[in-house]
């Protein structure tokens, strides 16, 4: 079962934080702005999990979802991908659609 929350849902940009059932991590944008549809896919897997949770100043163990519910727009507003690499969490990044301008 998946366990989801919002991250940020402010005008046209929504992204969302979900932990699958295999313990990984999807941090998933949808952006309406401009002409058409952005979507992106940001997959942290298992063994990055504990990088996450430090980076988000958590403690081993800690529900690494509400960690990112409490931090959510700010990581939003400076850029998840940019945000994960600068903590040294890997991700694998999808995309679908442009990107807005």
């Amino acid at each position: 079962m998946e366990k989801r929350v919002v991250l940020y849902d402010h005008g046209n940009l929504h992204v969302d934080a979900v932990e699958r059932s295999d313990g990984t991590i999807v941090i998933e944008g949808q952006d309406l702005s401009g002409d058409g549809e952005y979507e992106y896919f940001l997959t942290v897997f298992g063994d990055q999990i504990p990088s996450l949770v430090v980076a988000l100043g958590g403690k081993p163990g800690q529900d690494v979802l509400a960690l990112l519910e409490q931090h959510g727009e700010r990581i939003v507003r400076h850029g998840e991908r940019r945000w994960l690499v600068e903590h040294h969490v890997m991700a694998d990044l999808w995309t679908w659609g442009s990107p807005p301008l």
